[in-house]
């Protein structure tokens, strides 16, 4: 350790020394040994770093009144480190693909397509069908913050690396026919426009309450008995819960009014509560393969054209069902209707009638 008489104020005291690759400043020479106490506290939580690097990097003051004892404990770094450590003492993003590759060199070819979306810049990762079960932890390196659409389609990831919700410009992420079980936190990826999430194994669904830019949501194929609250998704068009195990909605459906096309086929629901009605903007409904006995007054629904209700255990319709005036398609086979409400004639703009495996006792003209 060198000490040097650095004093500025002849009145109080300073020493300026070096202890190995730390400087400090004090303003009492009685504080030189806690000082020291104190470095050598702070190097036993970084002694795994190369010293080269600690000289480059920390400066360290301790200040001390005339009383040694007096603010002995206050430690400022002169610069923060968060900024200036981490493109330090990161691995390049290269040699991370590469010990990626180096565990299992079928992805030498995913690496690629990465390594070339940087170096072009490309807006687009497709990494569809490559028979993935992981992903590199590089999604939080500035090369790859300028993506908006990936794709990982069609293959067999589990999981996804915490560093991707760091796709802040992401607005397209496709994941369709994975195993995955859970997901990480998405609240990030708030210019997300659309989310492909079909085909997976997912119980369990994270917050998505920020994806506000969020329009269309594809969550068919899965294990889902219950949603996430999703009333601050007021942009979402298209959603897909189909073939999932859900048995009733909850309340918040009655805020998705800007929602076209929904499709809620085979899951086990008993019953439409009654503010199905307030969804005004729906255009295309799918209710089949459920065990729905009887359906509320769905007379506000006057832009739905395409209807499904195939397979349920409908005994009748509502007489309000003639009102559904942009009507074009309606499946309503395998069913117990034994007649349809007089109403049925206004459907004026019906084009396709599907009511095959229906015990009706009047002849359709």
């Amino acid at each position: 350790m060198s000490v040097i008489n650095n004093a500025t104020n002849p009145s109080v005291p300073s020493i300026t020394f070096k202890a190995e690759q730390a400087q400090f400043k004090c303003s009492n020479p009685t504080a030189v040994s806690l000082a020291v106490k104190i470095y050598r506290f702070i190097k036993s939580f970084v002694f795994f770093i190369p010293n080269d690097i600690i000289s480059k990097l920390i400066t360290w003051k301790v200040f001390f009144s005339s009383n040694p004892f007096q603010n002995s404990r206050k430690l400022r770094k002169e610069t923060p480190l968060t900024q200036d450590v981490l493109p330090l003492t990161r691995k390049p993003l290269r040699d991370v693909l590469n010990a990626w590759v180096n565990a299992d060199p079928i992805r030498q070819v995913a690496a690629d397509v990465i390594l070339n979306c940087i170096e072009n810049k490309t807006e687009e990762l497709d990494l569809q069908a490559k028979d993935l079960t992981s992903l590199p932890d590089v999604f939080d390196y500035p090369e790859l913050n300028h993506l908006i659409v990936v794709n990982l389609n069609h293959n067999n990831l589990i999981a996804l690396p915490e560093s991707f919700c760091q796709l802040a410009a992401l607005q397209e992420l496709c994941l369709k026919n994975n195993k995955l079980t859970a997901l990480s936190d998405f609240s990030k990826l708030t210019a997300l426009r659309k989310l492909d999430l079909s085909s997976n194994n997912l119980s369990v669904l994270p917050n998505l309450s920020q994806l506000k830019a969020l329009r269309h949501l594809d969550l068919s194929n899965n294990s889902l008995s219950d949603l996430p609250h999703l009333s601050q998704l007021k942009a979402l068009q298209y959603l897909d819960l189909s073939n999932n195990s859900l048995s009733a909605l909850p309340d918040f459906f009655r805020l998705l009014t800007a929602l076209r096309t929904l499709n809620l086929r085979n899951n086990s629901l008993s019953a439409l509560p009654d503010f199905f009605r307030l969804l005004t903007a729906l255009q295309i409904l799918n209710l089949s393969n459920n065990n729905l006995s009887a359906l509320p007054n769905l007379s506000q629904l006057k832009a739905l054209q395409v209807f499904g209700l195939r397979n349920n255990k409908l005994t009748a319709l509502p007489d309000s069902f003639g009102q559904l005036a942009a009507l074009r398609h309606l499946d309503l086979r395998g069913n117990k209707l034994t007649a349809l409400p007089d109403s049925f004639h206004q459907l004026t703009a019906l084009k396709d009638l599907q009511l095959e495996n229906n015990p009706l006792t009047v002849r359709l003209y």
